[in-house]
């Protein structure tokens, strides 16, 4: 009889990473979703924290991971990459999440603006 820890096949590599510091060619930026909403959009800037808090509005509900996974369909879309080079750093279970974005990627312009519209918590 062996003793030690038991192995259960290779690990497997996740989309999920655990928070840390960013690699070199990576760009993160935080985002608030708002799951089950009628239309997929990012509809701009959330709060007054700087740097901005990115609002995204997804059809898909907060089940199962399918709201996390129509976010980053829906941010790949919009910069132009695939989803594969888009990966969550936290906030899997929350409605505000740390996106990493693999490779110098410029994010639209139009993401750090204000909107007075998607800005709930201005007054």
């Amino acid at each position: 009889m062996t003793t030690g820890t038991a192995t259960h096949g290779p690990a497997r590599a996740s989309r999920h990473r655990a928070p840390g510091p960013p690699d070199a060619a990576t760009t993160r930026f935080t985002v608030r979703v708002v799951p089950s909403s009628k239309r997929d959009e990012v509809a701009g800037r959330y709060g007054s924290d700087d740097p901005p808090v990115l609002l995204v509005r997804v059809r898909a509900p907060a089940v199962d991971g399918k709201a996390n996974e129509a976010l980053l369909r829906l941010l790949a879309s919009e910069v132009g990459i695939r989803p594969g080079k888009l990966r969550l750093v936290s906030g899997s279970r929350s409605r505000t999440k740390v996106v990493e974005i693999d490779g110098d990627q410029v994010l639209p312009a139009s993401w750090s603006a204000s909107s007075s519209d998607a800005n709930p918590r201005a007054n």
